[in-house]
């Protein structure tokens, strides 16, 4: 029963920060009728496509034409509104839905793709919402294998190998660190964080909220209804993670696409078949 009330909160708060633009009457394209030319797309092909991503309730959640995302109301001046182009082939960092629906199209043409969530990114799955502490302790003090050393690149100096010594500084993802006494196998290091200290591990922003004499207390910089792009400890793939809720000792997350469970609208405008 508590489970299923943590499902309706996480899925309330997910319709509350899920769309992206405003709600808009784009139309979908009129059918293909373009028949100059005779090459129609295959797997194997490059292409260059102009595409609007619409979700069901009209959103414009993705586009790469310009005037649509001004009109629509979901225009970042940051981003180059270009064609996307791509081989067309599965696995190729797209989904399958939509690389299945331009099979066909000639250049010149235009198509609505109509792609369901197990094609798209997948049905939204209960199992992929946690929670973490929104604080943890890290040792001010630690002693790493010399081959650790040798990963983090501070052992070689334009090209050449150094030798270590103490007081060496060295940036790592989590800010400095000191190296104050070593042997053959082991190094012994001090971080040198401060009160303060802001800094990303794994993609998540964290800060420094408290320092002892042996340790410094971290809390995760986290902003509800925010995604973050982390990677799996295990394959060091790429994945999105968003915060759902954040209250004074933990943070409610969710690894579902944010567009996991979503039928998704593509107007596809084929603009060249190379």
């Amino acid at each position: 029963m508590k489970r299923n009330i943590f499902v309706v909160l996480v899925l309330g708060i997910f319709l509350l920060f899920g769309c992206i633009g405003q709600p808009t009457d784009i139309k979908p394209p009129e059918p293909d009728t373009n028949t100059t030319f005779a090459k129609v797309v295959q797997y194997g092909d490059t292409v260059a496509v102009e595409y609007v991503l619409i979700l069901q309730n009209g959103t414009v959640y993705d586009t790469n034409s310009e005037s649509v995302a001004k009109s629509s109301g979901s225009y970042d001046p940051l981003r180059k509104y270009i064609p996307l182009t791509f081989t067309v082939a599965k696995g190729a960092g797209l989904i399958d839905g939509f690389v299945e629906g331009v099979i066909g199209m000639k250049a010149g043409g235009k198509r609505q793709i109509e792609v369901p969530p197990e094609k798209g990114y997948g049905i939204f799955d209960p199992d992929k919402l946690f929670s973490i502490p929104l604080y943890y302790e890290k040792e001010r003090f630690e002693v790493v294998p010399i081959e650790w050393l040798e990963s983090q690149n501070i052992l070689i100096k334009n090209g050449q190998k150094v030798e270590i010594k103490n007081d060496t500084v060295f940036q790592t993802n989590i800010g400095l660190v000191s190296i104050y006494n070593f042997t053959n196998e082991t190094a012994n290091l001090e971080y040198l964080l401060s009160l303060g200290s802001k800094f990303k591990f794994n993609g998540l922003p964290q800060i420094v909220v408290n320092k002892s004499a042996d340790s410094f207390t971290i809390k995760y910089d986290l902003e509800a209804g925010k995604d973050y792009v982390t990677f799996d400890s295990k394959s060091g793939t790429q994945k999105f993670v968003r915060v759902l809720l954040v209250n004074e000792t933990s943070a409610i997350m969710d690894e579902n696409h944010p567009l996991a469970g979503q039928t998704l609208l593509f107007n596809v405008t084929m603009l060249a078949i190379k």
